[in-house]
């Protein structure tokens, strides 16, 4: 039997997220690094159903997505939490004191992952968004563009 030959992984920029929770009765931290691959963008569609080519993560961002996009994006780096084990235990220590951070770091590792141009346009139609929705009374959206 041959040998199996060894692929270079692509190096993908990553976003660090410190999580401080309660936990077996103290308060743990969490440090890890976020990254996005296709191979993230593929175990979000699977546990979602989202298309992530499309930018549906970001338009439909709830409890659930968010968790799983965590999960997905911490694949790369800390893969001792991969599995429905680490999905459960991510779940487990994502609240509402720590999901604000949660969806920024995502959204950091999703915007690092793409081409200069696709971040570009994503920042500019943001920037759009924000501007006219200030004085509306309405909150600015959180959606990246889609990508494809």
């Amino acid at each position: 039997m041959a040998p199996v030959k060894k692929f270079a992984k692509r190096l993908v920029p990553s976003t660090p997220l410190t999580l401080t929770f309660d936990a077996d009765g103290g308060v743990r931290t969490l440090s890890v690094r976020l990254a996005f691959d296709f191979n993230a963008f593929a175990l979000i569609e699977g546990k979602t159903g989202l298309n992530m080519l499309r930018g549906d993560l970001f338009r439909q961002l709830n409890a659930t997505n968010l968790v799983v996009a965590l999960w997905a994006a911490l694949q790369l780096n800390n893969p001792e939490y991969s599995g429905d084990e680490g999905l459960e235990f991510l779940g487990s220590i994502v609240d509402l004191s720590n999901s604000a951070d949660i969806g920024t770091a995502v959204k950091e590792a999703f915007l690092l992952c793409l081409s200069k141009d696709a971040r570009e346009k994503i920042q500019a139609a943001e920037a759009k968004a924000d501007a006219g929705s200030e004085g509306s009374g309405n909150p600015p959206p959180t959606t990246p563009t889609p990508i494809a």
